[in-house]
């Protein structure tokens, strides 16, 4: 009986570090603390994700970091109404990295005159992070894991006159097409 509760742990173990998305190590692990944030630590965001299905569903691009900064863009929309677009950018300094955003309209009408910008953090996990601006009594918090290798979860957290909101974006990474 002893060997077979050992074999249990075993296998669970097992399954615990090489199953995409049953166990994600935390952050914390001391080769983190303490260090500041690089273009390669959010490398993972590299590539095409998509969330949704059908007619109602977000694409967000992200290339590889290159000459200290990392470009994205996103395409929120429906058939129902008109698209909405990001323009994001990452910037390593000295100091570690900056998530810069604009959104634009159809007709690419920038909605603000100046970039919303970000401060980045690692999440409690690895190939976590997490992106924090605040204004006056607002704030906008957006995280983004990866769970596995083709998966990443994106949460939105929103707190507006005291009242807080919630989005969950669970993405899937988007394979290359190759034209006809």
């Amino acid at each position: 009986m002893k060997r077979f509760g050992s074999m249990v742990w075993l296998v669970a173990g097992t399954l615990a570090v090489s199953v995409p998305g049953i166990w994600r190590a935390p952050a914390s692990e001391p080769q983190h603390q303490g260090q500041k944030l690089l273009l390669k630590d959010v490398s993972f965001l590299e590539g095409h994700w998509r969330s949704g299905e059908g007619a109602e569903q977000t694409d967000e691009n992200w290339l590889p970091g290159r000459g200290g900064s990392m470009a994205g863009s996103c395409h929120i929309g429906n058939e129902s109404k008109r698209a909405v677009y990001e323009m994001m950018l990452i910037e390593e300094d000295d100091k570690g990295l900056t998530y810069r955003m604009l959104h634009f309209t159809a007709n690419l009408k920038a909605r603000e005159k100046e970039p919303l910008v970000f401060d980045v953090r690692r999440g409690d996990h690895v190939n976590e992070i997490i992106l924090d601006r605040k204004e006056g009594d607002d704030t906008t918090r957006i995280i983004y894991g990866l769970d596995g290798l083709n998966s990443m979860n994106v949460t939105l957290e929103k707190v507006r006159r005291g009242k807080r909101s919630v989005t969950r974006f669970p993405m899937k990474r988007v394979e290359p097409s190759v034209a006809p």
